[in-house]
């Protein structure tokens, strides 16, 4: 069954023409702002493997998960405030189908033979191929064939059930997909340790990954509900009145959370750091729009171009910029963006067809206003330690002319001299207060972060692996935990990856992660400069900002030698030239010494040649370990490489989240 069609039979509840209201607003929307993420709650079930299921047993746990379902199905169809989600809401139901928990949960969700059920969409990962007729009854064989037919999708790990070490291995890996994907998870405890052990361990997981848990054993008389660190016991529904205000309450926190427009607005709102009040929020992300041109944003490009370039190149780039100066203001849009993403090294065409398409659309944004505002960041800066310098030379352009001297016949126009710096000065303040008030750095740092989270997870989907534990620590721990919902919502629109982790996909992961990590371009398949190989695009920019930071060094030194010889001669003669020279050029190599700071360049070179050594390390050995690498392996190369790009991210955020733009 289509998700359109299972859509639409969330219920009476469903303000239909709410939705179709927002959808059609949404479309005419997107051709001018960033895309809006589907409106699609998954919610995992997860319960004991071999546990006794008797009629008690069974009526005690139906009686739960319709509750819970029910709750979570009215909450979802209910509009949220500030929401910008457009399309007809989807309930999803993950589950691995291992359990007779987990069976009884996707017949109540999604139907079965006798009962259309509650309208969820069903994706199943599983353990294993199942063989019905060797490995179970015929009645249980029906059971779960009846509910596959009823899923959208169906992932197939490829271990072994005639192994115990395979076979739970295969429950394991399993069992973490159902948690990673899931927004809720439901999970059912069994009657004895050994059948809670796997659950327990799936529980622990969900809360490091920062997703809600539901959790009741069908013999106790409460609900546990654990989220954000805390817990909360909620009457069970033969307490209907009680436990339905702390259900629902809980449900709409959660709906908050995921589809709010400002859904970040209040945990940024509680750190007591500067950075934390001024963060970035969905609203401000989708009132953004295509910014083709810009003119502050072109200065840091011919400052880098003119200082970086090779000497014997500066005549004819000085002829050329007259003609080919304005493409340094204009930016990539994300139309040219996303041609170039289908330029990129491809994913195995399965993959490719549910995954690229709405990651490309996503990411194109991302990468597009990142671009838009690092280089707003870094232009201002460059034009305020420039214009810094220009304020000194106007401040004492009438001593070293000599206009000073009450005597010269210009005596009287040196006041220009003071209007000037006073422009200037007032120049530089409006551009802070204009880059603070645009929050330009903030937002540079979190569509960047994002923009790298997408492009992790089009190589991560290839195994539907979830992003590694270490990093989704560390971005829910960051400002932006906004971008770590939006993520969220992208990935469940992407939904599960369908096939199997086989041997045959193995390999082709393996060509396109030895093709990520080549310090090769492969121009046969046309793949751009800046989508080629990791490394190379980490050692060109170690190399281009080791050339730029080294002739700044030299400049700053330079401008204390003039400084030096101008004292030097000025002890014994007086020339109100030497007098300028000795004053500006320490000035001057302040402003130098305050760009290097402000750009950081030692912390970019060094984190670049880290990179490259990672990347490196990760082809040479990883890779080429084994011709035949198992899904396994690959699983392993994902997680290493998914961790590599995001470390890199989430450490220039931490290296310039503390150098916002600020007076020189």
């Amino acid at each position: 069954m289509s998700l359109d069609r299972q859509s639409l039979r969330l219920g009476k509840q469903v303000d239909m023409a709410w939705f179709a209201q927002k959808a059609t607003i949404g479309k005419k929307s997107e051709k001018k702002g960033p895309p809006h993420t589907k409106r699609i709650l998954r919610i995992g079930i997860i319960g004991p493997r071999n546990e006794p299921s008797s009629e008690t047993h069974r009526a005690q746990i139906s009686q739960v998960l319709y509750h819970v379902f029910e709750n979570l199905k009215a909450a979802l169809t209910e509009p949220t405030e500030g929401e910008l989600n457009c399309d007809c809401p989807v309930l999803r139901l993950v589950t691995a189908l291992v359990s007779n928990a987990e069976k009884l949960a996707a017949e109540i969700a999604c139907g079965h033979e006798d009962s259309p059920g509650l309208g969820f969409d069903l994706q199943c990962p599983l353990p294993f191929i199942f063989v019905e007729a060797e490995q179970m009854s015929e009645d249980t064989s029906a059971t779960l064939q009846n509910l596959l037919d009823r899923a959208t999708r169906v992932f197939n790990f490829d271990y072994s059930p005639n192994s115990s070490a395979s076979r739970a291995a295969g429950y394991r890996a399993a069992g973490e997909t159902v948690v990673c994907q899931s927004d809720i998870l439901i999970a059912v405890r069994g009657s004895n340790a050994e059948a809670d052990g796997s659950v327990a361990h799936l529980v622990d997981i969900a809360i490091d990954r920062c997703v809600p848990v539901i959790e009741f054993a069908p013999s106790e008389e409460a609900l546990t509900v654990r989220n954000d660190g805390q817990v909360t016991v909620l009457p069970r529904p033969s307490q209907p009145v009680a436990t339905e205000a702390l259900l629902q309450q809980f449900v709409r926190e959660q709906m908050d959370r995921y589809f709010s427009v400002d859904m970040s607005s209040k945990s940024a709102m509680a750190h007591s750091n500067e950075y934390a009040v001024n963060n970035v929020t969905a609203s401000v992300y989708y009132s953004e729009r295509v910014r083709e041109f810009t003119l502050l944003g072109g200065f840091w490009k011919l400052f880098r171009d003119v200082i970086g370039s090779p000497l014997l190149s500066w005549p004819l780039l000085f002829l050329l910029l007259p003609i080919t100066g304005w493409t340094r203001f204009r930016v990539r849009t994300p139309q040219e963006i996303r041609e170039d993403f289908a330029k990129s090294p491809a994913l195995p065409s399965d993959v490719s067809r549910i995954v690229d398409d709405v990651v490309a659309r996503h990411y194109a944004w991302a990468d597009h206003l990142a671009r838009y505002y690092v280089n707003l960041y870094r232009s201002v800066s460059v034009l305020c330690f420039g214009l810094a310098v220009l304020a000194v030379v106007f401040a004492l352009a009438a001593i070293a002319l000599g206009w000073a001297e009450a005597d010269h016949p210009m005596h009287h126009h040196e006041v220009w001299w003071v209007i000037a710096e006073f422009v200037t000065l007032l120049v530089i303040i409006a551009l802070v207060y204009t880059a603070e008030r645009g929050r330009w750095h903030q937002k540079y740092l979190s569509y960047r972060l994002m923009a790298e989270q997408f492009r992790c997870f089009r190589y991560l989907a290839c195994l539907n692996r979830p992003l590694p534990l270490a990093i989704v620590r560390r971005i829910a721990a960051e400002r932006g935990a906004w971008v770590w919902q939006h993520y969220r919502s992208v990935v469940a629109e992407v939904g599960l990856i369908p096939g199997r982790a086989d041997q045959e996909r193995a390999v082709k992961c393996a060509r396109l992660l030895k093709l990520i990590t080549s310090d090769q371009e492969n121009s046969a398949r046309g793949v751009k400069k800046w989508m080629q190989g990791e490394v190379a695009y980490h050692y060109d920019v170690a190399k281009n900002l080791e050339v730029l930071d080294h002739r700044l060094h030299i400049f700053e030194w330079a401008a204390f030698v003039v400084a030096l010889v101008a004292c030097s001669v000025h002890l014994s003669f007086h020339a109100p030239v030497l007098v300028f020279l000795a004053a500006v050029c320490p000035a001057f190599a302040a402003a130098i010494a305050g760009l290097r700071s402000q750009g950081e360049y030692k912390s970019v070179i060094l984190n670049s040649h880290a990179m490259v050594e990672r990347y490196s390390r990760l082809s040479n050995y990883r890779l080429a370990s084994s011709e035949r690498p198992t899904a396994d392996h690959i699983a392993h190369a994902l997680d290493e490489l998914a961790e590599i790009m995001l470390t890199q991210a989430l450490d220039w955020n931490v290296i310039f989240q503390v150098r916002p733009v600020r007076l020189p």
